[in-house]
């Protein structure tokens, strides 16, 4: 059964809605439940944007930015989690929403200051006379009854209360910049003299509240209105409309990567499974990426259903952590990232509108390299403990990459990763080489203490030709534990050569 989505009526007034003390999302799910109020709260950029912005609409000081302003605390007060913040910008619920909230915020300014007329031409009192009052006219002044019809002032006001339409830009009640207009006529100028109204002419007073208002845009709020209009229908007829328009510090590869796999429920960030990639012929110069725990061909078959034949491009197998490989290349690809329009498969066979939001409008060879990028990465640096945080040393190389302004990309991160290992290989290597060259003196200096022992015991009582020839013996074997060292350490540097080839 498709639940349909609520009309403008839904929203929360904007009177009523404070964002110092509320910060659940204004927008709606699509569930069969009494209460459809999205339950996420906005995020705190979020929310500190709509704290901001309410007072500068409130007191309504600049016309100009008003209707702006309102679009973007609409968002502001929509949640990320459930991507409300942009989804209601593609809706055809939001022009009708910024008419409701500028309505609203006129009365309450007209009830603030009743002793002033406000811009929207609805005055605190209306009076309504009893008596006609007579009127002193000139003998000079001709006042025919079709001269002074001609040639009276007119204003337009509209014959009935103004409706929330979002693209019935007609009906729209607007106020010139000159709003008297003279209506051309042959007849004669018609001189009137100031009414002149008896102490006692009884006046009654309609009060603020019994008072039928028209609240009358002015052009500058029409014009804006109407290029917002046209930015949505435009979102609204187009196959694919930007899926995060406004990121925030939260939609970037840094956060998410910093951010525990266990965090959402379920938490299905911990499982190993495979990433896919594919493309259709109705929509060229777009992929979907996306994963699965079972099976890519039985993925693929399923997205068939919905009435187009999916042509694969990439895949991957026993990729850890997988759904974290395909959030990450997805905040990778935020510019490009698209939400398709309502799914008509969906809606033919489930009775749901759906509309998929993992489509990227990006060339197949950048897709590819990216998505391919991760995979390797994760499979070789294995960023995440057991318990599903980041390990410390990668959080502090995130860091560090942020505060020196540079990007965190799959690229940035596995290009660190390769310089860590061969680093490290470096320093092995220097390690075995310094431990084979005091292996190496420690075994000469064994060698020549032994033969200076043997001397000392053996040729005390000797002659001195005997001395001479014992120390002949013992220079030719120093030499000869000399070459054997230099040897040595030859084959020793052969090897880090050879280990620094690889």
């Amino acid at each position: 059964m498709v639940i349909p989505d609520p009309g403008v009526d839904f929203f929360v007034s904007f009177n009523d809605l404070n964002p110092n003390v509320q910060k659940q999302c204004i927008y709606f799910v699509k569930a069969d439940r009494p209460d459809r109020r999205c339950r996420w709260d906005c995020s705190e950029s979020d929310n500190r944007r709509a704290i901001e912005l309410h007072p500068i609409i409130a007191q309504n000081e600049s016309e100009d930015k008003l209707v702006d302003h309102i679009r973007d605390y609409i968002q502001s007060t929509c949640c990320s989690r459930a991507k409300h913040r942009d989804i209601i910008l593609s809706s055809p619920l939001l022009i009708p929403l910024v008419e409701r909230w500028l309505d609203e915020i006129q009365v309450k300014k007209d009830l603030e200051r009743p002793s002033r007329q406000s811009a929207y031409a609805s005055a605190p009192t209306t009076p309504k006379r009893t008596s006609r009052a007579s009127s002193s006219v000139p003998s000079s002044c001709n006042t025919s009854p079709s001269s002074a019809t001609s040639r009276a002032t007119t204003v337009e006001t509209p014959s009935s209360s103004p409706s929330y339409s979002p693209f019935d830009r007609s009906k729209w009640p607007i106020i010139s910049p000159n709003p008297s207009r003279l209506e051309a006529s042959s007849a004669p100028l018609l001189c009137v003299s100031p009414m002149i109204i008896p102490d006692n002419a009884p006046i009654e007073a309609e009060t603020l509240e019994t008072s039928k208002r028209y609240h009358l845009r002015s052009r500058v709020v029409s014009d804006s209105l109407t290029q917002l209009s046209k930015r949505v229908g435009l979102s609204i007829s187009t196959e694919f409309t930007p899926h995060i328009h406004d990121p925030t510090p939260e939609d970037t590869v840094a956060w998410k990567i910093c951010e525990d796999l266990n965090v959402r429920a379920p938490k299905r960030d911990l499982e190993t499974g495979m990433v896919y990639m594919y493309s259709r012929r109705s929509s060229p110069g777009h992929v979907k990426i996306g994963w699965t725990a079972r099976s890519v061909d039985k993925r693929l078959a399923k997205w068939s259903e919905c009435g187009y034949t999916p042509i694969e491009l990439f895949r991957a197998t026993a990729v850890p952590y997988a759904q974290r490989v395909e959030t990450l290349t997805h905040y990778e690809l935020i510019k490009e990232w698209r939400r398709e329009q309502p799914c008509k498969g969906c809606l033919k066979d489930k009775g749901k509108s759906v509309r998929h939001q993992e489509w990227f409008e990006v060339s197949q060879e950048r897709a590819i390299q990216i998505l391919s990028t991760w995979v390797e990465f994760f499979k070789k640096a294995n960023p995440y403990e057991l318990s599903g945080s980041l390990k410390s040393e990668w959080r502090e190389v995130v860091n560090g990459m942020e505060k020196n302004n540079k990007a965190v990309t799959s690229r940035t991160l596995l290009e660190h990763y390769e310089a860590t290992v061969a680093k490290e290989s470096i320093c092995t290597k220097e390690t075995v080489i310094a431990k084979e060259r005091i292996f190496v003196k420690g075994r000469s200096d064994a060698n020549e203490d032994k033969d200076a022992n043997k001397d000392e015991n053996t040729n005390v009582e000797t002659i001195e030709g005997e001395r001479m020839t014992t120390k002949g013996e013992a220079s030719i074997k120093g030499e000869i534990v000399v070459n054997e060292i230099a040897a040595k350490e030859m084959v020793v540097k052969e090897m880090v050569v050879e280990l620094q080839a690889q």
